[in-house]
């Protein structure tokens, strides 16, 4: 009995292919390839799992045809020429094939023998596509010969497509307009170059670019390198009825939960447009129309200059009174790429106005020249904020205005939204006065982002974070912000692994692990924060009692 019952229930399964596509989704390649063995119906989800996501375009050759190598010269060729029936087996699993992932110069094939190319171009059926279920081509260090791969891959069914190229390779800009004839339901373009562009390579792929995007309709996310914006391509853009997303940087905001969602009107420039990524420079460079409307919610800048802060947030302010999502940082998010020089409350007030963000991060190299009062006029402005950093990442002495530990107080009553805080604190100077039970962090509060600021004794510091901060917040330190997203991959693989002590004075090396011995120890005072939790509740939940109490007795007399 209990055996019929179990078949019925594995019958039942089988026979809801989505189901049993959402179990495989989990399993690892060991557990998939037991499944291709137990019957047809396994075996054909299992394979389509196994092959969904190839990493090495040579891998992918290799299930058409043996390939050899030769350990001299390093040339790859086929061991035999391809048959016609090696392209019908090549079918049952080139259809499994959703995105590839071609990341180093090992596998992408661009040690071939030329033989053996024109073996493999001239071989191919007519009409066959060779990977007719691709969906998504990541192909990073496009080389001469693999260029033609990426064309012979390319198709309409193609939505996403990240490449990144030497300037010199796109110079012609022939590589655009066939793309761009071959991928007309392209969703996100996402282009990165891995050489500098001359100014004869920049002004034809320029004028190519412009040109190619009449043929991408669709388009929803654009990333290219900030050299080939042009005033044509920026007009042709803005004609794009589906354009959400333009970044002219490697780095921008992370990406939201929700998407605004908003019709597009056909008589405005960028009807749907609600995120932009781009610097100072070209902001300021006659293009400051990127952040007209009422539709941007989210934009991320580079400073290239420090003096453009005396402009660009005005600006910003004016022209996107909807921000939610902001994020300033120095170009190339280098310590040292920008000119010196602190953030002081004449740069921040204009971003006080933007009373609907969720997100502000202003991750700038020097140690601001703000005060506690200063920062309580932050507090004040953003009922809605969830993230905040503040020159978290902030290296050197504080200067003689700076915030200190007291600068918490106005955040933990004012921005009960906070999930997490980043401030550039100097933590030697003693709090004049501490928090009680009405000044402390909503449980919403995650993490408090520090790096190397001055911090004077342990002890004392320590008891005015125990007072503030709720039992399951944390200490963070962190190289980046968390805000940040790169254009491909993950971002934490765009910056230095370990602690980047080598960039540090002995000074703010001593800082940092003073932070981090913070951090240590209220991990392991979790239970007495706990139990200071509770009680806090008790006395709160007394007090209440005791003023309707003392309004039901006035009542009653």
């Amino acid at each position: 009995m209990q055996m019929e019952r179990q078949k019925t229930l594995t019958e039942n399964f089988l026979q809801c292919p989505e189901l049993v596509r959402t179990t495989m989704d989990f399993m690892d390649k060991k557990s998939l390839s037991r499944c291709a063995l137990l019957n047809k119906a396994m075996s054909e989800h299992a394979l389509d799992a196994i092959y969904a996501h190839r990493h090495s375009f040579v891998r992918l050759l290799e299930l058409l045809c043996p390939i050899e190598r030769d350990a001299t010269t390093g040339i790859r060729k086929f061991t035999r020429p391809i048959k016609g029936s090696d392209w019908d087996r090549f079918r049952h699993y080139s259809k499994r094939i959703h995105s590839l992932r071609v990341s180093n110069s090992g596998n992408d094939g661009r040690r071939f023998s030329p033989d053996s190319l024109i073996d493999l171009f001239s071989s191919m059926p007519p009409g066959h596509q060779f990977l007719p279920h691709l969906r998504k081509i990541e192909w990073h260090n496009l080389h001469p010969v693999t260029i033609h791969f990426l064309l012979m891959l390319s198709h309409d069914k193609i939505h996403d497509l990240f490449f990144s190229i030497a300037s010199r390779d796109l110079q012609n800009g022939i590589l655009f307009e066939r793309l761009s004839k071959k991928l007309p339901n392209l969703r996100s373009l996402r282009l990165g170059l891995t050489t500098g562009m001359t100014e004869r390579s920049t002004d034809q792929a320029r004028k190519t670019l412009s040109e190619a995007i009449h043929d991408l309709p669709l388009l929803r996310w654009l990333v290219l390198p900030s050299e080939l914006l042009s005033q044509p391509l920026l007009y042709n853009l803005s004609q794009l009825k589906h354009l959400q997303r333009l970044w002219a940087t490697q780095f921008g905001p992370r990406s939201m939960t929700s998407t605004p969602r908003a019709e597009a009107d056909a008589t405005s420039r960028f009807p749907v447009l609600f995120e932009v990524a781009v610097s100072t420079a070209h902001l300021l460079s006659k293009w400051d129309y990127l952040l007209s409307g009422r539709r941007l919610v989210s934009l991320y800048i580079e400073v290239s200059d420090m003096r453009h802060l005396s402009v660009a947030p005005g600006l910003i302010s004016s022209l996107s009174p909807t921000l939610r999502h902001l994020i300033v940082v120095p170009q190339g998010l280098s310590q040292t790429s920008v000119t010196s020089a602190p953030l002081t409350i004449a740069m921040l007030a204009p971003f006080l106005k933007l009373q609907l963000l969720e997100t502000l991060v202003i991750d700038l190299p020097d140690p601001p020249r703000l005060n506690d009062k200063d920062l309580q006029s932050v507090a004040t402005s953003f009922p809605e904020i969830q993230h905040l950093e503040i020159c978290v990442r902030a290296r050197g002495e504080p200067s003689q205005v700076s915030p200190t530990l007291g600068c918490l107080l106005p955040f933990a009553k004012h921005c009960r939204k906070l999930h997490s805080l980043g401030l550039y604190i100097n933590a030697s100077v003693v709090p004049s006065a501490f928090p009680h039970s009405q000044t402390v962090f909503s449980p919403n509060l995650q993490e408090l982002h520090v790096f190397c600021s001055k911090i004077g004794e342990i002890h004392v510091v320590l008891d005015f974070l125990l007072l503030i901060l709720p039992s399951h917040a944390s200490i963070v330190q962190g190289t980046y912000s968390t805000q940040l997203q790169h254009m491909v991959g993950e971002t934490m693989l765009h910056f230095p692994r370990g602690e980047r002590n080598e960039e540090l004075d002995e000074e703010s090396i001593e800082y940092k692990f003073a932070w981090r011995t913070v951090g240590r120890y209220l991990e392991k005072m979790l239970r007495a924060r706990k139990t200071l939790e509770i009680q806090r509740a008790e006395i709160s939940r007394l007090q209440v009692g005791r003023m309707q109490s003392c309004i039901v007795g006035g009542i009653e007399q």
